[in-house]
């Protein structure tokens, strides 16, 4: 890695655990707008790719068939960008995320 003149010769960017991801570069800020840290870049099928400005990464989260939201940077189903990912398929498929797929009411 490069430095870069800063304390610890790192730029955010530069983790080293991260180094095998895509990089997210968020939109410019508008004035007066609050700071948004999370934006959905695409749905398909069972997976959906979220923008996360604080870590300057695109993040994969998938649904899984047992009902399961999955984060591939957490590795955990119960972080920021899962619950994002539940918000978005609650938003926009109207099944809650409290019920298993095709289960009945």
């Amino acid at each position: 890695m490069k430095d870069h003149g800063k304390k610890g010769g790192k730029r955010r960017g530069d983790r080293d655990e991260y180094d095998e991801l895509e990089v997210w570069v968020p939109p410019a800020e508008e004035k007066g707008k609050p700071r948004q840290r999370l934006t959905l870049l695409a749905v398909k099928d069972d997976r959906m790719k979220v923008g996360d400005d604080e870590l300057s990464l695109i993040i994969e989260v998938t649904y899984s068939a047992d009902g399961e939201m999955h984060c591939e940077v957490c590795q955990t189903t119960e972080c920021i960008h899962c619950g994002y990912a539940w918000g978005i398929r609650d938003r926009y498929t109207g099944n809650p995320h409290h019920s298993k797929p095709n289960s009945k009411p």
